[in-house]
């Protein structure tokens, strides 16, 4: 949801000091990228315990009461909850206890709780989370509970549970494989996952990578900062003196356009907007106010489109 991921960028942006620190500015792009990334590689886990190894994550959690014991692997999962609560916990419908003691679909929610914790050690030793630590942070699971003795333990047992993949890798190994292929890029990851893991992905999935990818893209397009774009006014006076009218005079696209960062406007009703927020009438191009290219300009569109500034005919007009 680009929007959402909008949303949540400028709130995470209201907290920083971007006058400051103009260079830790969150992009929804990014945002939607790191969500994007965690919910394909729950989407791998679950494939990888329904289809390929059924009943493997009850077996995890077996395995670990006997590394950590009952009780350490208990406290951490309940410190997990509290601090990364669960929906109906977090909206305190249930109590975490209650929620560890129950199940979704059939399926215990101390095996949902372990997915979880799996995403969440993704996210912290991915290094291009980083610059997003505090949506992240497991510093007071690893300081205060069995949290890194639990992962320790779940890097072992899958060791011994059946691979993923034709490599021969556990799932683990594999989901670590996009954030080494490409560490430091987001766009990079989710064009490893396109490559790699498309096979097990559904249309919608590969729909929302490639909608990822152009969001990012579209977002670290040149940016003119403290300054105004270099904006060329095309002449199209006709030449009278030898009398050709008729002559169209085109601007040579091989440049600029790769590069513009177009704004299209239905022209007559950019007009009326105009007229009735600066309470007078403007109907001719010429007398759309400065401030409004400036503000254009701020946002850094290069170009305008004007829509239906040719002449109209009788039918339109009506």
């Amino acid at each position: 949801d680009f929007h959402a991921a909008r949303v949540f960028a400028k709130k995470m942006n209201d907290q920083r000091d971007l006058s400051k620190h103009p260079e830790r500015a969150v992009k929804a792009g990014q945002l939607n990228a790191m969500g994007l990334i965690d919910e394909i590689s729950h989407f791998i886990l679950r494939r990888y315990e329904d289809v390929e190894n059924p009943g493997v994550f009850g077996r995890a959690v077996g395995y670990l009461k006997t590394v950590i014991g009952d009780y350490p692997l208990i406290t951490t999962s309940a410190e997990f909850c509290r601090l990364f609560p669960p929906r109906d916990v977090y909206r305190q419908v249930v109590t975490v206890d209650a929620y560890l003691r129950s199940s979704t679909g059939g399926r215990p929610h101390s095996e949902v709780a372990m997915e979880e914790m799996i995403m969440l050690w993704f996210a912290n030793i991915n290094p291009a989370f980083a610059p997003f630590h505090e949506l992240f942070n497991d510093r007071t699971l690893r300081e205060e509970t069995f949290y890194a003795e639990a992962l320790n333990g779940l890097q072992e047992f899958f060791q011994t549970e059946k691979p993923f993949g034709p490599e021969g890798k556990s799932i683990l190994e594999v989901l670590r494989e996009p954030m080494l292929a490409s560490p430091h890029s987001l766009e990079g990851q989710l064009a490893y996952i396109r490559k790699y893991w498309g096979v097990h992905l559904s249309r919608e999935f590969l729909d929302k990578l490639a909608g990822a990818g152009d969001l990012i893209r579209e977002e670290t397009k040149q940016v003119f900062a403290g300054g105004k774009p270099d904006s060329v006014v095309p002449d199209y006076q006709r030449d009278r003196s030898s009398g050709d009218f008729d002559h169209e005079r085109f601007t040579n696209d091989l440049e600029w356009m790769p590069n513009v960062i177009l704004l299209a406007k239905n022209t007559y009703v950019w007009l009326d907007q105009l007229s009735k927020k600066y309470q007078r009438s403007i109907r001719r191009l010429d007398e759309i106010p400065d401030e409004e290219l400036d503000q254009l300009v701020r946002w850094n569109f290069t170009g305008l489109w004007f829509i239906g500034i040719w002449e109209r005919s009788p039918a339109s007009r009506t």
